[in-house]
């Protein structure tokens, strides 16, 4: 069978997400829907990505904003903050819903995994649908984000010291070695780096899940 791809109508649909889910160290788990030309019609195929960079704190903060409908669709008392969305996938015709996943922290540490049902965006009994439909968009604008190559670069420091053979960095000017003195902290953007500073979030939740 020949297969004629059009290479523009692949990358057009490359960007449709269909899940994401946040996997433990912050790194994302993508599914996308690609759709190729062949003699009798069209044929839609799923990729997945297994990414290994961080997710870039706007994208945690887009995935933070469904806890509350998590716990809302899940029909859960507590407190918000014991409940945490770990990924979306979209669903029915059209995409015209979502599934969404997560956990909630018990009082014994412990979690318990959450499946919420089929949401419908549009004319389903869920009273916030239009806010949450508001919360994928932001989603899925991250993630493809973050698959254009937004992500969090972790701070780091490296120390210098003299006393250590085994790390001994020498950055010498030619000049004659100098007394052993007190480490020195280099920040890494001080390299010429660029680095993108965030806040860690807890992995606890993600872990879970």
């Amino acid at each position: 069978m020949k297969i004629n791809i059009n290479a523009t109508q692949i990358k057009n649909n490359m960007d449709k997400i269909k899940k994401a889910n946040l996997k433990k160290g912050r790194t994302l788990e993508i599914t996308l829907t690609e759709i190729i030309t062949v003699d009798q019609g069209t044929v839609e195929n799923e990729v997945v990505k297994k990414c290994n960079y961080l997710a870039h704190v706007d994208l945690i903060n887009a995935f933070e904003k469904l806890n509350e409908h998590l716990q809302s669709v899940c029909e859960i008392d507590g407190m918000v903050e014991d409940f945490k969305v770990s990924g979306f996938t979209h669903a029915g015709d059209g995409d015209e819903g979502v599934v969404i996943t997560g956990a909630k922290k018990l009082s014994t540490g412990k979690f318990l995994n959450l499946v919420s049902p089929f949401i419908e965006f549009f004319g389903g009994d869920y009273g916030n649908a239009d806010e949450l439909y508001e919360c994928i968009e932001i989603c899925n604008k991250e993630v493809k984000a973050y698959l254009d190559g937004k992500c969090a670069v972790k701070q780091i420091e490296i120390n210098f010291d003299e006393s250590d053979e085994d790390s001994q960095v020498n950055i010498s000017d030619g000049s004659a070695p100098k007394k052993k003195g007190r480490k020195k902290k280099v920040n890494i953007a001080e390299l010429g780096m660029e680095v993108t500073q965030f806040q860690e979030a807890p992995e606890e939740f993600i872990e879970a899940v």
